[in-house]
Parts: C-alpha cells; structure tokens; sequence
C-alpha cells in the first residue's frame, strides 16, 4: 500500500501507532526523572515496563488494523485489542493506587 493510497482512517491509525509508541516511551522512563524517589522505583518499575510493553502491543494492533481495515477483523485482533485494555486498564489502576498510597503517607509524614 502506497502512501498516496491511504484514506483518512488509516491515516489515523498510523498516527496512533506513533501516539501509544510514545505513550510507552514516556511510561517507561519517567522513573528517570524527581522527583521519584528510590524505593518507589523498585517498587513500580516492573509494572511500569508491563505498562509500556501493553502501549507497544496495543499500538502494534493499529498497525494490524491498517492491513486488515477494521479493529473487529480478523476476530485475533479484537482478542489482541481487547487484552491490550485489559492489561492498561489493571496496571494503570494499581499505579494509580500506589501513588494515591504514596501520597496520603507523605501528607501524613
């Protein structure tokens, strides 16, 4: 498929590609910068990294999606989809719970 062939959607869908590639960057290094401290990156660096690897895979999907033009076919991709939230929706939930945890001692500290 040439570039001039793409539609609007498929356009769309290679910039989300882009979008959930750099969602995952971000994820996946901000425990590089403060004010993080020590033990919260032992803490939360391995889901971090299932986190990132979820945005990849999810993004990878788009990328499906361009070849097979539709997110529900073949009925993989909807599985493959489907997973990908699941897993973002899970890891993103407990990191946000640990840093609403993390938050309330420092109040109380």
């Amino acid at each position: 498929m040439r570039f001039e062939d793409w539609d609007f959607a498929v356009l769309i869908n290679a910039c989300e590609v882009m979008i959930w590639v750099g969602l995952a960057v971000v994820v996946a290094l901000r425990p590089l910068f403060p004010p993080v401290q020590p033990a919260q990156l032992l803490k939360e660096a391995r889901l971090r990294r299932w986190m990132a690897i979820a945005l990849v895979l999810f993004g990878l999907s788009d990328a499906v999606e361009i070849g097979s033009g539709a997110w529900w076919r073949p009925w993989w991709l909807l599985a493959w989809k489907a997973t990908c939230v699941i897993a973002i929706s899970v890891i993103g939930s407990v990191l946000y719970l640990r840093s609403r945890e993390r938050d309330e001692k420092d109040l109380s500290a």
